[in-house]
């Protein structure tokens, strides 16, 4: 590891072990196309990348010390954060139920660590805004002047651990992160044909104009949309329900209402007409 070890210094590591019934064993072979990527956020940088990181931060100008652009941390308190520990919040989820697959975001970043977990002959269709990218690798590449696929190559990019889920499972997961539990992202789902691809498919909340024969004052409203590019083609889809609180409540607890938050993938926006 150049710049990282000084003459006559010498690193200590060590590892785990673990133990599984062979029943329980998550190894990838009942993946198939169709299935659902949901991404766990990381804190930062993790523990990947640093000989790029350190490159970027000699010819930046500045130094650790100084404050993370757009931030009020530093750099340094940055590029430093502790690498997140998934396991009790992936054990929860896998004995729940309709995981068939896990990858680490390490070393190879989205490019070469999701496919890893795939039978042959599959792949992944990431959509590129569908969860937040901390600002420290927009710090890095901007300063850095790097292409989108070499980040993607080298960093989590803001998702330590991808779980390759069935549909049932997915909404299950997102409805525990929209209550608050912990905090996860659909991020895509695997695709026939190898490799990742980014999407340009964002969901969004946005505001939508009512018109005035739905302009009812008083009442209560629920709003789920997005947008997204496909192609040449771009589109905007939204779904609103408007009645009362007690109405809207009974909704939003409802298998079909999780169905449309997992299928959005952002959470509802509530609100009152006016």
């Amino acid at each position: 590891m150049p710049d990282f070890y000084a003459e006559g210094e010498y690193d200590l590591s060590g590892f785990a072990v673990g133990i599984v019934k062979k029943d329980s064993v998550i190894d990838g072979k009942t993946i198939v196309a169709g299935v659902v990527l949901i991404g766990l956020p990381s804190s930062g940088v993790h523990s990947n990348g640093f000989s790029l990181v350190r490159r970027v931060l000699a010819h930046s100008g500045l130094s650790l010390k100084d404050r993370l652009p757009g931030e009020a941390i530093t750099l340094g308190e940055a590029l430093m954060a502790p690498t997140v520990i998934y396991v009790k919040q992936v054990l929860d989820i896998i004995s729940k139920g309709g995981v068939k697959g896990i990858a680490h975001i390490t070393g190879g970043g989205f490019t070469d660590s999701i496919p890893r977990v795939f039978p042959k002959g599959l792949g992944a269709t990431i959509h590129k805004d569908s969860w937040d990218v901390q600002s420290v690798f927009i710090w890095i590449q901007e300063a850095g002047r790097i292409e989108d696929g070499e980040m993607r190559r080298t960093f989590n990019m803001g998702i330590g651990m991808v779980l390759v889920v069935n549909s049932e499972a997915s909404r299950r997961i997102l409805e525990d992160a929209n209550g608050g539990a912990y905090k996860a992202y659909r991020i895509g789902e695997v695709v026939s044909g190898e490799g990742v691809r980014h999407a340009t498919w964002a969901p969004t909340l946005s505001c939508l104009q009512l018109g005035s024969c739905l302009a009812i004052p008083g009442a209560s409203f629920v709003l789920l949309s997005y947008s997204c590019a496909l192609g040449a083609y771009e589109c905007a889809i939204a779904c609103v329900v408007i009645a009362s609180e007690t109405a809207i409540q009974i909704l939003t607890r409802s298998s079909v209402f999780c169905f449309a938050v997992d299928a959005f993938g952002k959470k509802p926006k509530f609100g009152r007409i006016s």
